[in-house]
């Protein structure tokens, strides 16, 4: 009601237990009386730096009044720190408490904003005001209001917050870590913002981890085949990033300890192999800078004598076959163009 003062009760959360998602608990405290008539307006969106009476230990008046009806996040920050500010609390017109959802932070994780989950209706009156209690001190600290979701069936959804997508479950807790959303896995960091492209991560304290890609700007974890940066790059069903052999659909490929698929000539353990320009491992005759080479059903490069087709054919060091004529172990022997020996 504007220009009427109003003395309400005030329920202090215990930060502790909503910040870890547990549950709330409350104590009654005094709030002095509260002038409406000068409060600030405060749009969607909009962020304020909200000063503190020292001397009161509590922040100016703001009104907000929200553009849709659903779930808002009312968050806080204090510089580029994250800040839960003891004792902000959202008002209805007559400034009747309001239930906020669970905390959608900690103060050991390291995101920008934190704050509370409400349910609010679109152009209704709603006031925000922090006041501490006696142990709990207020200092100046930045404000904003996020619209987060218009499904009040649940407080699932995603929000957006500076160019960063975080996504909030069903108590209002931010997502962290790995989490399955529809038929999809996303991976959200210490900050909570949503991974995309190349991320390195462990599995325990002590692991090196392990590389996995998340889709450019869709977020979900990449299995299969993936093109990146000119480069095909194979994924598994778990989403670890291929390296070494690997059979897919029941070919051979290789990829580099940078997870990079390899094409042509490739030595791994002292053998050496050829794979197609598609990435398959090749085997039998192949023809590859002008020569012929032959690969045997494990895909090695065979040098020496080749008993193929009911002819003889016979491969130099190097793995090309031999045309013409040819001195092997001192005696002389003739190969056609086709490098079948004449006279074995």
């Amino acid at each position: 009601m504007i220009g009427t003062k109003i003395k309400a009760a005030v329920i202090t959360f215990v930060m502790t237990a909503a910040m870890l998602g547990g549950n709330v608990s409350a104590s009654i405290i005094d709030f002095d009386s509260t002038d409406a008539s000068k409060a600030t307006e405060l749009k969607e969106n909009q962020e304020v730096y909200v000063k503190v009476d020292g001397e009161k230990n509590e922040a100016d008046l703001y009104k907000f009044v929200p553009e849709h009806t659903g779930y808002y996040r009312v968050l806080t920050r204090k510089g580029d720190e994250m800040y839960f500010c003891p004792g902000v609390f959202l008002y209805d017109s007559n400034f009747g408490i309001l239930n906020s959802y669970q905390a959608i932070n900690s103060p050991q994780l390291e995101i920008k904003y934190c704050g509370y989950t409400f349910e609010l209706k679109k152009g209704e009156t709603y006031y925000v005001k922090a006041k501490s209690s006696n142990s709990q001190q207020v200092s100046d600290y930045h404000l904003k209001f996020v619209f987060a979701t218009s499904d009040t069936s649940s407080k699932l959804g995603w929000m957006m917050l500076e160019n960063q997508w975080y996504y909030f479950d069903k108590t209002g807790l931010m997502a962290r870590g790995w989490m399955e959303i529809g038929s999809y896995w996303y991976y959200f960091g210490a900050d909570h913002a949503m991974a995309t492209g190349w991320q390195k991560i462990k599995k325990s304290s002590d692991d090196e981890g392990t590389w996995y890609y998340f889709d450019k700007p869709l977020g979900h974890m990449i299995t299969g085949w993936k093109l990146i940066n000119g480069k095909w790059y194979y994924f598994n069903t778990s989403g670890e990033m291929a390296t070494g052999w690997k059979a897919v659909n029941g070919k051979w490929y290789y990829f580099n300890i940078d997870g990079d698929m390899v094409t042509g000539w490739k030595s791994v353990e002292g053998s050496w192999y050829y794979f197609n320009k598609d990435g398959d491992m090749a085997t039998g005759w192949k023809a590859a800078g002008g020569n012929w080479y032959y690969l045997n059903s494990n895909g090695t490069m065979k040098t020496g004598w080749l008993y193929s087709g009911g002819k003889w054919y016979y491969l130099v060091s190097s793995g090309n076959m031999v045309t013409g004529k040819c001195i092997i172990d001192g005696v002389t022997y003739i190969f056609d163009s086709n490098g079948v020996c004449t006279n074995p």
